[in-house]
């Protein structure tokens, strides 16, 4: 079963989109984000890339970090390049953004949450407490409060997608979830490495989701797991 990025996300008004342009399963963009990265940074000048508010006590480690305008990056949050920050989104008190994450507009990452080589489309949000790691987040989704996205496996084994026969390879030792546009996950919530959750699933709080793809039944307290 392909797994594509439409089959989570609408991209029409992401600003990031060319990222996905011509993959076959969601995760395959991992592997584009270093390069995205490096063209990114190389066409914009250096003295133009805080366009938004870094307020005093904020750090910033690195040349290739990008403030989109209206961006607000709060007091104790620590970012290290490279990293989009875009327009409108907020950055937390005590945040910290490993390199490799690129947000959208309006995105959120909160107070005292991690956020590791993650995409965040316009409208996500991990705004309080969240590990969010090697994840790919849909516009206007949002985890409640101590929502962990696992993204290693405590055996180190590659991340693989479902089990049994429908098992497929990722080729990814450090992956986490994707989260279609408008999933909400509950507070205190763990989800496995290599979860999917497609368009609108809801996830319950203090539920541990085990990978595979999962997608809305008739109301959302219904998960549909098909791989």
């Amino acid at each position: 079963m392909k797994l594509s990025p439409h089959l989570f996300f609408d991209l029409t008004n992401f600003e990031y989109a060319e990222l996905f342009d011509g993959v076959e399963n969601v995760w395959e963009v991992f592997n584009r984000v270093p390069e995205f990265l490096k063209q990114f940074f190389a066409r914009i000048p250096k003295e133009e890339r805080i366009q938004g508010t870094v307020k005093l006590g904020a750090i910033l480690m690195g040349e290739d970090i990008f403030i989109g305008p209206g961006a607000k990056v709060e007091p104790t949050a620590y970012i290290e390049g490279p990293t989009i920050i875009g327009p409108e989104s907020i950055v937390g008190t005590a945040a910290y953004i490993r390199g490799g994450t690129i947000l959208g507009r309006h995105a959120i990452v909160g107070h005292c949450t991690e956020a590791k080589s993650t995409i965040m489309l316009d409208g996500a949000a991990a705004p309080h407490f969240n590990f969010v790691g090697d994840c790919i987040l849909g516009s206007n989704s949002n985890i409640g409060a101590g929502v962990i996205l696992a993204n290693y496996r405590l055996d180190a084994k590659e991340v693989p997608v479902g089990s049994g026969e429908s098992r497929q390879s990722t080729g990814l030792v450090k992956f986490g979830a994707v989260l279609g546009d408008r999933a909400k996950v509950g507070c205190n919530a763990v989800l496995e490495p290599g979860t999917f959750l497609g368009k609108d699933v809801w996830v319950p709080p203090a539920q541990y989701i085990r990978r595979g793809f999962y997608e809305k039944g008739e109301r959302h307290s219904d998960l549909l797991k098909r791989i």
